[in-house]
């Protein structure tokens, strides 16, 4: 999800077959919701898209939640395997802390949030926030991959539009609810302005609520 205002634009997530148009001379900075493949599969690929549009010796600022060790991975392959790119500077918050980006608020909620390992045929937890990004003209709300929860409906209450992600794909079979349903998805944004719910396979419907 790309959030402008004005001349600036902020990035959130980078999942595989991102692709940047001119957009991509306003990102000043990356935020990301989780290290699952969906969040920084097109990382590298982002990194790269903008580094005709960076100036030199000024850092890319990159956010993502503490605890998560795969994006810090990532960035540390960009500054090592070519050093001579431009400079990133990485920023790790606690999941529920707020901060400032480019002049826009963002808070984060924890959300239970899992992910498949095929070869057991498991799914396995992961450090993962919900987004929301405040600005005087908007308020907007990313609720990535995670299981039902009670926070999900309080981060998005009021806000002018949530993007929700449902479970879709083919996963296996578990005790617990990793995904949120269709209906899920509804009931957590009855209280926005507009609600788009996407599937975790990248296809997209979208509702406007009542």
């Amino acid at each position: 999800m790309l959030v402008q205002r004005g001349s600036i634009a902020v990035l959130v997530d980078a999942p595989p077959g991102t692709q940047l148009g001119a957009e991509a001379a306003l990102i000043q900075s990356i935020v990301l919701s989780s290290g699952r493949m969906q969040a920084i599969g097109g990382l590298l690929p982002v990194l790269a898209a903008l580094e005709p549009h960076r100036v030199a010796n000024v850092p890319l600022r990159v956010h993502c939640p503490l605890g998560e060790e795969r994006a810090p991975s990532l960035l540390a392959v960009w500054s090592q395997g070519w050093p001579d790119r431009y400079p990133l500077t990485l920023d790790s918050a606690f999941p529920g802390s707020q901060f400032e980006v480019d002049q826009l608020g963002f808070e984060t909620l924890p959300v239970i949030s899992g992910e498949v390992q095929w070869h057991r045929r498991e799914v396995t937890p992961q450090v993962a926030v919900a987004v929301k990004i405040i600005a005087p003209e908007a308020t907007v709300v990313w609720v990535p991959a995670a299981a039902p929860d009670a926070g999900l409906r309080r981060i998005c209450a009021g806000a002018d539009l949530a993007v929700v992600e449902v479970g879709v794909e083919e996963w296996p079979r578990t005790p617990e609810r990793w995904r949120l349903a269709v209906t899920d998805a509804l009931h957590i944004g009855s209280d926005v302005g507009e609600l788009w719910i996407v599937g975790d396979d990248g296809s997209m419907g979208v509702g406007e609520t009542q």
